[in-house]
């Protein structure tokens, strides 16, 4: 991590009081990741959430601050026909994005609690207009991976 970059962590208090009808849906892993979003956004900060199995291709703040500014960016998904992918996001704060996010948890049970379809689903609803990140600079792990040969896939480490 950089110097002077800021990290968040789960904080319980960014889940409404238990009365509430999202109980289930907030206190789930992919819940809690939006929460967190949704309130990184709220305090005024913009973000870049990046998944573990993204790759991402060269200068990153250089290949960002070349787009045009835009609420929200997500990386491409080539299996869902360059539909949006939360594995990368760089969001910038607005309080229509923030209402966004909140919208979408009632859709999770929908999408057996699923951010990304719940998102989606939720963003075209709004008709909220947002960018795709070019597969020139981020590229989703299961894209680039299957791209790549690495031999046969063994069932078994042992």
């Amino acid at each position: 991590m950089k110097e002077g970059m800021r990290a968040a962590y789960y904080n319980r208090s960014l889940i409404p009081p238990h009365n509430s009808s999202l109980d289930y849906t907030l206190h789930h892993p992919k819940g809690i990741k939006m929460l967190i979003t949704r309130h990184i956004l709220e305090l005024g900060y913009s973000l870049i959430y990046i998944d573990t199995d993204l790759y991402v291709y060269g200068d990153l703040d250089s290949a960002l601050s070349s787009l045009p500014y835009m609420d929200a960016y997500f990386a491409t998904d080539r299996r869902c026909c360059r539909k949006l992918c939360d594995g990368f996001m760089f969001l910038h704060p607005s309080q229509e994005l923030i209402d966004i996010i909140w919208d979408s948890f009632k859709y999770y049970p929908m999408f057996q609690y699923h951010d990304q379809p719940a998102l989606t689903k939720t963003l075209h609803e709004r008709r909220f207009k947002y960018g795709l990140i070019p597969f020139s600079i981020v590229e989703n792990g299961f894209d680039f991976f299957s791209d790549k040969s690495f031999g046969p896939i063994s069932s078994s480490i042992f």
